[in-house]
């Protein structure tokens, strides 16, 4: 019966708590709906993936989990690559490992995966990345050890992303890469000796708003800690020659923007093959990596400058990133060769086209190098800005 009709209106409050109580019995139903699943080494692919009666292997369990469900994962080791193709909540308990060997992946999260978190594994010996999250969003991967991934960039011959494009050695995507991926944490995690540690790029889209904080990314010999690269001409809509600020960047189309990297600790990789603590880079003109914040990380004896800028062709849009609050000790033993530095440096900002505009460096303790900060074409940064211990020259610019 319509309310009119009564000849009265019920009071606005009496309404409302109408509308949220029956919002909060559709919000409980929805949640006893879903379920949870569990997965044993010592189950069985024919069970039901019950407390009672497990599952053997996480794979069986995704495909037979519903949208927002979860899965408890046993102690054990699991010989497989798991593809998460629905928002899903898969945790191990007392980090069981996911042995990855001759797979492509470890984990693999894919657009239809959007929302699900990975929380709790230790992800080895993928040939690729120990966990990929390809064009999707609202991912969390927290809590993981992604160790001894990228094992085909040693093959005789490299394919995929193993596989070295021009000067570029081939980096299998290094061991934990959002491709594409917005709105994303990965937080709490070990990333040890893979050929990189944390990758994001734009070839399937904006790789943005994302946060990358408290890892521990060390040993990663072959290239970068922390890297933001974009390899996908279409983040700039280029509207001339490619010649510095003649584009405009397109964000929902592609480009490294908006993400935060904070609370990193980023020791000792890109020695075998050098490469950064943390860096921010771009191939194409048309290229992006802009508004980006690092903040407070701590990052010590990578084989090249601990956090870096390499911008290289004209046309790309690298305004607007801020590097604050960070511990940055001594790094680049190789040098530079990009920029052509060979002495030990902190932080390279190096634009070899463009004047970049609205780059922050404030607020980070510099030691053990003999350049403190060194720049090219980027606005002028004041030795008062950031601190220095035992550095030679503290503020190079070109």
């Amino acid at each position: 019966m319509r309310i009119e009709a009564i000849g009265r209106r019920r009071p606005l409050t009496l309404l409302a708590v109408s509308a949220a109580a029956v919002g909060a019995v559709a919000g409980s139903a929805s949640a006893s709906s879903h379920r949870t699943l569990f997965v044993s080494p010592h189950g069985h692919d024919t069970a039901a993936c019950t407390h009672k009666h497990p599952c053997k292997t996480i794979g069986r369990a995704v495909a037979k989990a519903h949208r927002g469900d979860s899965i408890k994962v046993a102690p054990g080791t699991y010989r497989e690559q798991v593809v998460v193709d629905k928002k899903l909540d898969i945790g191990g308990q007392s980090k069981p490992i996911v042995n990855a060997l001759g797979q492509t992946n470890g984990f693999r999260i894919t657009s239809a995966g959007a929302g699900s978190v990975i929380h709790n594994f230790r992800v080895k010996n993928a040939n690729e990345e120990g966990i990929l999250a390809l064009h999707t969003s609202r991912v969390v991967i927290q809590n993981n050890t992604v160790t001894n991934n990228d094992r085909a960039v040693n093959q005789t011959t490299p394919s995929g992303q193993c596989e070295p494009q021009g000067e570029t050695p081939g980096d299998c995507g290094e061991g934990i890469h959002l491709n594409g991926t917005r709105h994303s944490r990965v937080t709490g995690n070990l990333v040890q000796g893979n050929s990189g540690g944390i990758l994001l790029t734009d070839e399937t889209g904006p790789a943005s708003f994302n946060t990358i904080s408290r890892n521990r990314v060390k040993g990663n010999l072959q290239d970068c800690g922390i890297t933001l690269a974009s390899h996908n001409p279409a983040a700039v809509k280029l509207t001339g020659p490619p010649l510095p600020d003649t584009g405009t960047p397109q964000p929902s189309v592609a480009g490294v923007h908006d993400n935060l990297i904070q609370s990193n600790n980023v020791v000792g990789n890109g020695v075998t093959t050098p490469g950064a603590g943390i860096q921010m880079a771009g191939g194409p003109p048309g290229a992006a990596v802009y508004s980006n914040t690092i903040k407070n990380n701590t990052v010590t004896a990578n084989g090249h400058p601990g956090i870096t800028l390499h911008s290289h062709a004209p046309g790309q849009d690298f305004n607007g990133n801020k590097v604050l609050d960070n511990i940055v000790n001594r790094n680049a033993t190789h040098g530079d060769d990009t920029a052509g530095v060979t002495q030990t440096t902190g932080i390279l900002l190096f634009s070899g086209a463009d004047h970049l505009r609205n780059t922050v460096v404030r607020g980070n303790t510099i030691r053990d190098n003999h350049f403190g900060i060194w720049t090219k074409n980027v606005p002028p940064i004041a030795k008062s800005a950031n601190t220095f211990h035992n550095v030679a020259v503290p503020v190079h610019q070109q």
